[in-house]
């Protein structure tokens, strides 16, 4: 018989991660503007030290996925450091000279809870 152990964790994990989404205000912007996740994560980081200065810019983000063709990305970072950066993101409103909006579609302290989204799910 196989035994299961049960592990129970006190205060919050070391890292948050985010699926968020880049949108532009103009549609037509996405089909001569190439992002790929190292100009995304430059984008995220000049956010933070725009909004937290020089120590908000050191902060280790990483993009664990993304998506070329829709702008989608997952990120991880520190839990605590998590509400910052969620908070650059929403007030950011500009990438390379174009009106953008950074779209935070879900959040979890595990990557698995990140799979599948509940609000998306429709039972028949």
């Amino acid at each position: 018989m196989t035994t299961y152990k049960r592990i129970v964790t006190k205060g919050p994990l070391p890292h948050c991660y985010m699926k968020l989404k880049l949108e532009f205000e103009d549609p037509s912007v996405n089909k001569f503007l190439t992002i790929n996740a190292s100009t995304l994560k430059h984008a995220i980081v000049t956010s933070m030290k725009g909004m937290f200065g020089e120590l908000g810019s050191t902060e280790n983000i990483d993009i664990l996925k993304f998506d070329e063709e829709n702008y989608e990305a997952v990120v991880r970072v520190r839990h605590s450091f998590f509400v910052k950066v969620w908070s650059s993101l929403c007030l950011c409103g500009s990438f390379s000279g174009y009106t953008c909006a950074f779209r935070v579609s879900q959040v979890s302290a595990h990557l698995m809870g990140l799979a599948c989204n509940s609000r998306e799910d429709f039972v028949t």
